[in-house]
């Protein structure tokens, strides 16, 4: 997935520097596609991993590749479609997963509904 972000990029830095723009805005936007570019690098949230088992529970390995404990909290939402994941992790850092349908495994999709219905969503105590 890298490669392609920086491959997509650099098409349009030689897609800008190939139009008849001036010079100046010629530069500009290729400072832009850098910029962008800098932020993907930064800031993209990447691939996350979450896995359960009966002795731990739910854990998550994060892009430093360390598996921490999670809470799914009950505001978690399923839909056949895709998974709004509530979680607290055990920083006490509340996240919001995003897990479409098509991200994954048709079975996989299946499996992860069916836990988190079975040992996932715990009542948040009022």
């Amino acid at each position: 997935m890298l490669h392609w972000l920086i491959v997509v990029h650099g098409l349009a830095v030689m897609a800008i520097f190939l139009s008849p723009l001036a010079l100046i805005f010629q530069l500009i936007f290729s400072l832009l596609m850098a910029v962008s570019l800098f932020f993907y690098l930064q800031f993209s949230p990447g691939a996350y991993t979450i896995r359960y088992s009966s002795f731990k529970g739910w854990e998550w390995r994060d892009l430093a590749c360390e598996f921490s404990l999670l809470e799914v909290l009950s505001t978690t939402v399923m839909s056949p479609y895709f998974i709004v994941l509530q979680v607290q992790t055990d920083k006490r850092q509340n996240r919001t997963l995003l897990i479409c349908k098509d991200a994954m495994l048709e079975d996989d999709y299946r499996r992860l509904r069916v836990t988190l219905k079975i040992n996932g969503l715990k009542k948040n105590p009022a």
